[in-house]
Order: C-alpha cells, then sequence, then structure tokens
C-alpha cells in the first residue's frame, strides 16, 4: 500500500456494466477542490463555494482539459470525520455502466486525484477509527457473499458484534491480568490473586464463552461452503429435468434417448439462502459403450464426495436392483429419494417406493414442478443446513482468519489458568498479555503492517 493516507484518492464505487447509476468516490483533504475542478452545479456557481455535508447538487462532469461535456451528474459531499473514511469525500453519481463511470475517473485523475489501490477506502475507514478490523473484514466479505446467510454473517460483523465480543473478553483479561500483576508487584497479597479461585473465574468469565464462540465461528464457515448434491439414478428418470427445475433454467440437456448424459453438469444454485452445488450424473447402468462406461465411473466418483445423494427413480414402479444398489453406494451419507413422475399416477394413487429404508422420500414431477418445495426442503434438511443457519442467530462469530486469532487467546487463557491453579504467577501474567495480543488481532489493535496489507490487497478498487 503506497498511500500515506492524506493525498486525495479516487475510483469507481460501483460494479462496472449496464446499470442506473455509476459512482466515482473521492477521499482526502483535497476531494472537494479536485471535485470542483470537473463538477459544475446547474447553479452556476463554482461547486467548491457551495456543496453542503450530505447534500447532493446537480450539475454536469466537464473534461478538464477541453470543456467537454461527459455526464449529467449528482455530487454528494460528506465532510470528515463523519463519513466513511473519516476524511473528505465527494461522491460523483452519474449513469451506470462502464463508459460514463469510466470517463468521469478519467476526469478527477487529471484533475488531481491518484487512482486508489484495491480496499484503500474501507482501510482508510480502520486507520481513522470509523470501524475496527472485524468491521472493516466484513465489508470485503459482504461484497463477495454468495448466499443470503453468508450476507447476514457479514453484516453482523459489520454492525460491530464481532468487535464488541473481542473487547469484552479484553475487559476481562485486563481485570484479571491487574490481579496478577498486583500479586506480583505485592507479593504478601499473592495468595489472594492465585489459585483456584481467579482460575475458576478465568475459565467461567473467558474459557468457556470464548470456546463457544470458536465453535459458533467453525459451524458458521459452512454458510460459504458449497453443498454438494450428486442426482443419481438410472437412465430417463429424470435426472436432467430435476437439476433444471431446481436450478430454474436449461443446465442440463433432456432427452428421451437413453444415455443422453455421459459426464457430470453442474449448477450452482441457492436454496434456502444456501449455496448448493447440484451434479447431474450419467444415468446408472451397465453398458459396452466406453464412453457411457466412463460416465458411470465419474457418476459413482462425485456420489462418493458428494454431501447429499439425490437419487431419481419413477413414481408408477417400485425400486429396481440397480437404484437399491446406488441407494448401499450411498453410504452413510443423507439420501433424498425423490419419486418423479408423479404427474402420471392417478388420483389418489401413493406411487413408488415408500418412506422408510433411511431415506427421505419426496413425490415429484420435474414436468409440472410439483413437489418442488419439498424437495429444497429434504435438501436443506438432509445437509444440515437448518443447524448452520440456526448458528446465525447464536451470537458472534469469526471469519477464518479472526477465528485463528481467537484460538490463540483460548488456548493462552488456559495456560493462564492452569499457571494461576500452579502459583506461577509470573508464567500466568505472561499468557493472559498474550491472549489480549492475540484478540487484539481481531480488532486490528496489535495486528501487523503486512497482515493489514494482505487482508486489504484482497478488496476490489472502489471499496
Amino acid at each position: 500500500m503506497n498511500s500515506n493516507g492524506q493525498d486525495t484518492i479516487a475510483a469507481i464505487a460501483t460494479a462496472r456494466g449496464p446499470g442506473g447509476i455509476g459512482i466515482v468516490r473521492l477521499s482526502g483533504d483535497e476531494a472537494v477542490s479536485v471535485a470542483a475542478r470537473v463538477f459544475f452545479p446547474s447553479t452556476g456557481r463554482p461547486w467548491s463555494w457551495s456543496p453542503v455535508h450530505r447534500r447532493a447538487d446537480h450539475g454536469r462532469v466537464l473534461d478538464p482539459r477541453n470543456g467537454q461535456v461527459l455526464d449529467e451528474a449528482l455530487a454528494l459531499f460528506m465532510a470528515g470525520p463523519r463519513s466513511f473514511t473519516g476524511q473528505d469525500v465527494v461522491e460523483l453519481q452519474v449513469h451506470g455502466g462502464a463508459a460514463a463511470p469510466g470517463a468521469v475517473l478519467d476526469a478527477v485523475l487529471l484533475a488531481g486525484a491518484r487512482l486508489a489501490e484495491p480496499g484503500e477506502f474501507t482501510r482508510r475507514a480502520f486507520l481513522n477509527g470509523r470501524m475496527d478490523l472485524s468491521a472493516a473484514e466484513a465489508v470485503m466479505e459482504m461484497v463477495s457473499a454468495r448466499t443470503r446467510a453468508a450476507a447476514l454473517s457479514a453484516a453482523a460483523r459489520g454492525a460491530g458484534e464481532m468487535e464488541r465480543a473481542a473487547r469484552s473478553f479484553l475487559a476481562l483479561l485486563s481485570q484479571a491480568a491487574a490481579q496478577v500483576e498486583a500479586a506480583l508487584d505485592f507479593p504478601e497479597d499473592v495468595e489472594e490473586a492465585e489459585g483456584g479461585p481467579l482460575a475458576a473465574w478465568l475459565r467461567e468469565r473467558v474459557e468457556v464463552p470464548l470456546a463457544r464462540v470458536v465453535e459458533r465461528s467453525v459451524r458458521r464457515e459452512a454458510l460459504e461452503e458449497e453443498l454438494t448434491v450428486a442426482i443419481v439414478g438410472l437412465p430417463n428418470v429424470g435426472k436432467s429435468s430435476l437439476l433444471n427445475l431446481l436450478a430454474g433454467e436449461d443446465r442440463a440437456i433432456v432427452s428421451e434417448v437413453p444415455g443422453t448424459t455421459r459426464d457430470v453438469v453442474q449448477a450452482a444454485v441457492n436454496l434456502s439462502g444456501l449455496r448448493f452445488v447440484l451434479a447431474d450424473t450419467a444415468g446408472f447402468r451397465d453398458t459396452a459403450d466406453p464412453v457411457e462406461s466412463q460416465g458411470v465411473a465419474r457418476s459413482l466418483a462425485m456420489l462418493d464426495r458428494a454431501r447429499v445423494a439425490l437419487v431419481v427413480t419413477e413414481a408408477f414402479r417400485d425400486l429396481a436392483p440397480k437404484e437399491r444398489d446406488l441407494l448401499r453406494l450411498a453410504g452413510q451419507r443423507p439420501v433424498v429419494l425423490a419419486v418423479n413422475k408423479a404427474d402420471l399416477l392417478a388420483p389418489g394413487e401413493e406411487g413408488g417406493p415408500g418412506p422408510g429404508g433411511g431415506w427421505t422420500r419426496v413425490l415429484t414431477s420435474a414436468r409440472t414442478g410439483q413437489g418442488l418445495e419439498a424437495l429444497v426442503t429434504a435438501l436443506v434438511l438432509a445437509a444440515d443446513a437448518p443447524e448452520v443457519q440456526d448458528a446465525l442467530l447464536e451470537g458472534p462469530a469469526a471469519n477464518l482468519r479472526q477465528r485463528a486469532a481467537l484460538e490463540e487467546a483460548l488456548e493462552e487463557t488456559r495456560q493462564a489458568a492452569r499457571r494461576l491453579e500452579e502459583g506461577a504467577s509470573d508464567l500466568a501474567a505472561e499468557h493472559l498479555r498474550e491472549s489480549r495480543r492475540a484478540l487484539g488481532r481481531v480488532t486490528g489493535e496489535t495486528v501487523e503492517p503486512h497482515v493489514l496489507d494482505e487482508i486489504f490487497s484482497r478488496f476490489c478498487v472502489g471499496k
């Protein structure tokens, strides 16, 4: 990161491509004066005379080289320190797309701004005390979230949930450390600070709740995990049609000719706010065709590594021997049995294999959409996703980097409690210092500069 935090930076803050609006964002001490060289209000007065905090002014953006009109715009001024970055911020809101925002950004750079580096706006917000490091990371996680559940998790961290938890643990550890340090400074009081009482207090107030945060963080990481579902069955039972139904579009070729699907066709979909990868596989049968045989082998390999097996059969018959083989090959993983082609049943006819046998049975029709909602529910339940989603309601959770710091803090706290029970106050004090240092990496207070560089380098430009 080359920025000294004082120069004025600029970047496009919206996604490139067709859209209703495009935003070019500036931040720094010269944000207003740079913007005033390219933005001219409809009032006819120079904008640098008139910007008001959090008020939008209408005008046009002109090329500083020749005065050519680049676009109509709204200019929004946010005065530091009450802005996202803590500095003066200007947003030029123009028409969306690639051309207009790009032209306006070029004009702003010609007027004296520097192109922002990845994550530099958020980094300035962190350095200027507008957010702690856990909230800064949540900005990136929100932008990159692929599911609603992951977005909700990031939003909780962005709202300060993880910061408040870390600071609460820091306060408790500081309280314990003060007692231990006092015992070291005043040996006559050492017996009151050492031993069981303080160790028990540490375990109850810090170790146990911190362990819960770590465990919850492990569970919540599954919010970004791709839950693979292998769709398996005999040829022509409707596997590809069910994939297309769940995906909401035609992803797999559907044909009455057996053996049409010869390779694994995958589709990533969001079901109940979680990310599933549905894998349509070749029909399971004995065949002399070497290409189809390879497809069947790949189907079995996909089944072997899937989180859930979606076995598709037909409603107007019982399970075939090959289908029972598939159920056996599914092993211990959850099985959802889609009894397809229910639209061919007579009114009131149950059809197909009944419930039981260790699977969840759903009556479906890929042609009419019957059973779609029940099938989605069954897949979510089979993937243990409700347990993951419930973790959203249980309190703070960390991302992978933060969890490593919390695990270190947890282990150091455990060691401190042990040393207290052994009467080794000096060692306990060192473990408490290390525990607080680890927690400081969550909030950003003790994080190394190269770690900050690595974190913010993963951001997009403009954030």
